[in-house]
């Protein structure tokens, strides 16, 4: 006979879709007139900015554009500048699967690059950039924690998850004037602008979240065509908004992650015709995850007390955050280089290319690789441009016992100083701002089912109302009642014990009935 079983529902974030599909990036384009000829290439860079993106049964469908910025140094003025190029992109990446109600969570990284100036106004491009996605959905997991029939013992065990309550993914838009000031000279042409998006806190509402942050914005640019006279600006842009998670309490426990989509920047005049302002307009996306603790039963062992039980057992992982953290830290690193006598630097910046979380002796070690770019003068006078490697390392105390440790970080450069040591050396310090979440787990061998032959049942010793049992210390009073296929609680009455286990050599009494 099969025994009915009663059933919990837990959810959890499942990772449908984890890849990446490559975009080839071949054109050759000419200078715009009011672009000065080509003396040397500087840096080409190529940066994809998705303007829209869904989910079509099994495919993720990602459309946007590509845009490319050449920095040079001028064959007149021997000045940095810039031209840029834009082309669309669209691709379809098949999921392998049909997810329900997911949400995919974008990157993009450049595979391989060539670029070169053909002549003083012509530039051949051909590289590719590798567009990735990662699909998440909510998966519900059905735990047994009970099976019905007074025949059948059951032992079982209470552990507390983060339970998946709802997920929301939202894009929105962060506008704002920006304004140079009286002590800047008012920009002609942006070279470069970075884009870094900080979380700063949440508030938890019925089926929403609200997000407070930061968006990080430096723009270098040209303040003097005639001198090629370069200007840096850095600004703090604080935003508010309320992003849609079906499913989210105010009690939620939630993790946030801010994608930049795209961003332009446009001068602006002010009253007076004077072009000291620039429109910011930042194109970014919201995923928010909201978990609430849930306390489940599950089933570790059962037999009959008639019949001989079959079980089937399944192996579940069971996740729980143990912990958000919000955390900056600095990274120091020597730039050094031989192709070039720095006199003074003119910009310089940051990518963190990758960083990894890992638990390792009471500690989560967090590593990765930073892209420190340089734009700077030498002795000559003459612009030149170089890129280096340095290592992110950064330890954070954790205390746990658990088999598995996951998490999840992003991280950001969120500023960047510098000393010239030499003249071919520069000690660089940047400022780090990291959110990760990590999930302690376990596995659990459960009990999804159970059947038995009413024709099979338990063979007993009949003859006697009780039998004597030597318990050694460490034994438990389920282990012998499961050995005689009695009941435990009638053990523990006949002998008049509370404990679970034994913790001293002692004569029990079994009853067989």
């Amino acid at each position: 006979m099969n025994y009915d079983v009663n059933k919990d529902t837990v959810f959890v974030k499942k990772l449908a879709f984890d890849g990446c599909q490559e975009i080839p990036v071949d054109l050759d384009f000419s200078l715009p007139d009011y672009c000065p000829d080509i003396q040397r290439i500087l840096k080409c860079g190529i940066h994809p900015k998705v303007s829209t993106r869904n989910i079509s049964g099994d495919r993720l469908n990602i459309d946007g554009n590509i845009d490319i910025k050449i920095i040079y140094v001028d064959s007149d003025k021997k000045s940095v500048r810039c031209c840029e190029n834009t082309t669309s992109f669209s691709c379809s990446i098949d999921l392998r699967t049909s997810p329900e109600n997911a949400v995919s969570i974008i990157s993009s990284r450049v595979e391989y690059m060539n670029c070169r100036a053909v002549s003083p106004r012509k530039i051949d491009i051909h590289g590719a950039v590798a567009i990735c996605a990662k699909v998440y959905n909510k998966s519900g997991q059905d735990i047994v924690y009970k099976i019905e029939g007074d025949d059948v013992q059951q032992k079982k065990s209470q552990e507390i998850l983060s339970n998946l309550e709802g997920m929301g993914q939202q894009q929105f838009s962060i506008n704002e004037m920006l304004d140079l000031g009286q002590n800047k000279p008012a920009p002609e042409i942006i070279i470069r602008s970075d884009i870094s998006l900080i979380p700063k806190e949440y508030k938890n509402m019925v089926n929403k979240v609200a997000v407070k942050g930061e968006a990080l914005v430096k723009i270098l640019y040209i303040g003097d065509i005639s001198s090629g006279q370069l200007e840096v600006m850095e600004y703090s842009i604080p935003f508010n908004q309320v992003i849609d998670v079906p499913g989210a309490t105010d009690e939620s426990q939630c993790t946030v992650c801010l994608e930049v989509l795209s961003h332009e920047e446009q001068i602006q005049g002010d009253e007076q015709g004077v072009s000291n302002l620039i429109m910011e307009d930042i194109k970014a996306a919201a995923t928010i995850m909201a978990y609430g603790e849930k306390e489940i039963e599950m089933i570790k062992d059962a037999y009959s007390v008639n019949y001989d039980l079959e079980c089937t057992n399944e192996i579940i992982k069971l996740c729980r955050i143990s912990q958000n953290i919000d955390s900056s830290f600095s990274v120091n690193g020597t730039i050094e280089f031989t192709e070039f006598n720095i006199s003074r630097v003119i910009d310089i910046w940051s990518d963190v290319s990758s960083i990894n979380g890992k638990y390792e002796n009471g500690e989560i070690l967090f590593e990765g690789k930073m892209n420190v770019c340089i734009l700077a003068i030498d002795l000559e006078e003459t612009p030149f441009y170089i890129e280096r490697i340095i290592d992110v390392r950064h330890k954070k105390p954790l205390d746990s016992d658990c088999e598995e440790i996951i998490v999840e970080s992003e991280i950001c450069s969120t500023a960047i100083g510098y000393r010239i040591t030499g003249s071919g050396s520069i000690e660089v310090k940047a400022d780090i701002n990291l959110n990760a979440t990590v999930y302690t787990c376990k596995k659990h061998n459960t009990i999804s089912g159970a059947t038995a032959s009413e024709t099979q049942p338990q063979t007993k010793d009949s003859n006697a109302a009780l039998t004597i049992y030597f318990a050694e210390p460490g034994e438990t009073i389920w282990d012998i009642a499961r050995k005689y296929y009695t009941y435990e609680d009638a053990i523990k009455e006949e002998n008049d014990i509370s404990e679970e286990v034994i913790n001293q050599s002692r004569m029990i009494l079994i009853p067989m009935s």
